[in-house]
């Protein structure tokens, strides 16, 4: 029973730590970010997602960064599990979780009327909600680069997670995504690999950045099925 005790205490004593200094909690991540859009309306920011936890505290302190003082707030996609509801307890006064459930396409789409919304995309990622999302959604969307000198944590493993990151050097690069409007005109496959291309364009360094790409012809024809399948969004 004391033992039990001391976990919730501990437990406790941590979610306080991460929400008020998540970096710090994190052993210490340093962040070097460029092109930080200034928001005033809602904006959709697709992330990548190689780094685990570390991603998921980074765009915190981001979001702490933004909004901040403006009377917004932002929504953070999250799977539905329940690590991930442990962090809600811990996203601070200016963030809180969506989570992947029923409808995810739509609720994300409805919170974009009133606040922007951070969503992470894994390389390997084969839903198409994304895509759906650009259809309907006509305002700034922007894609938000996570990169370290650390090789990505392909087996997302926890334990090499904490080690890679943990006092790491962390860069964050925000590029304006402006392919939105094409998503009309192609199907859910390929409008993915869109944003994908635009996501991880290269394994270059941050210092020398590639240009996005794309392999992609525009096809003009459209999908008619609204794919809800949501597949590890975390």
């Amino acid at each position: 029973m004391e033992s039990a005790f001391l976990i919730v205490l501990l437990v406790l004593a941590c979610v306080t730590v991460v929400g008020r200094y998540p970096l710090f909690a994190t052993g210490g991540h340093r962040l070097v970010v460029t092109s930080r859009p200034v928001v005033s309306t809602p904006h959709f920011f697709v992330c990548t997602h190689d780094y685990e936890h570390a991603d998921l505290l980074v765009v915190l302190a981001e979001i702490e960064r933004m909004f901040t003082g403006t009377g917004m707030r932002a929504r953070m996609v999250l799977a539905d599990k329940p690590w991930n509801k442990a962090f809600n307890a811990v996203l601070n006064r200016n963030a809180n979780a969506l989570y992947t459930t029923v409808g995810t396409t739509r609720r994300i789409v409805e919170a974009l009327s009133r606040e922007s919304v951070f969503i992470f995309l894994y390389r390997a990622n084969l839903g198409t909600g994304i895509h759906y999302v650009l259809r309907e959604f006509t305002g700034p969307v922007y894609t938000m680069r996570i990169t370290s000198r650390h090789a990505p944590i392909e087996d997302h493993s926890p334990s090499a997670a904490l080690r890679r990151s943990t006092g790491a050097l962390f860069y964050v690069r925000y590029a304006h995504y402006g392919l939105a409007r094409l998503h009309d005109r192609v199907t859910a496959r390929d409008g993915m690999q869109l944003v994908k291309d635009h996501l991880y364009p290269t394994r270059a360094t941050h210092a020398c950045p590639a240009r996005p790409r794309s392999r992609l012809r525009v096809i003009a024809s459209v999908d008619g099925r609204r794919d809800e399948e949501w597949q590890r969004t975390m």
